[in-house]
């Protein structure tokens, strides 16, 4: 179990860097240009945790559980998965979402990859933290 941790640990720490060289690359036609080596970039070792969240695998795997789970939602009918879909590299691949009354929303499902780097959540900035984003969603099907 902690080998399957460890293993998508890697696959975004890898997928960080690549965003972040891709962010400098669509820089590189700015005025203030930057010039960044592979060798220049130093990836981060260990992903960040919140002083009062820290991270435990019991954590991780409620995390997991509820974030599949559909009994979260107003009608027992989407879970968070239902969006964010790993298939479609963690979102729904759609212009605009289906929100859960079955409504077109105004909107695109974000990815959530990277998440823990982030400094805004949702589209316009609402949520400081991640948990303020992942537990909005929540109260809203209430």
């Amino acid at each position: 179990m902690i080998l399957h941790y460890k293993i998508q640990l890697r696959f975004l720490i890898i997928l960080a860097t690549i965003l972040v060289a891709l962010s400098y690359a669509s820089d590189a036609n700015s005025d203030d240009v930057t010039i960044v080596n592979k060798v220049d970039y130093v990836r981060p070792l260990e992903i960040p945790f919140p002083d009062d969240n820290l991270f435990s695998l019991r954590k991780a795997e409620l995390g997991k559980k509820l974030f599949f789970d559909p009994r979260l939602s107003i009608n027992n009918n989407i879970s968070c998965a239902t969006c964010h879909d790993q298939k479609q590299s963690w979102e729904d691949g759609k212009e605009t979402s289906i929100g859960n009354l079955n409504t077109k929303l105004t909107r695109h499902t974000p990815t959530v990859l990277n998440m823990a780097w982030g400094e805004l959540y949702f589209w316009d900035g609402r949520a400081e933290t991640l948990e303020e984003q992942a537990i909005e969603p929540i109260k809203k099907s209430c």
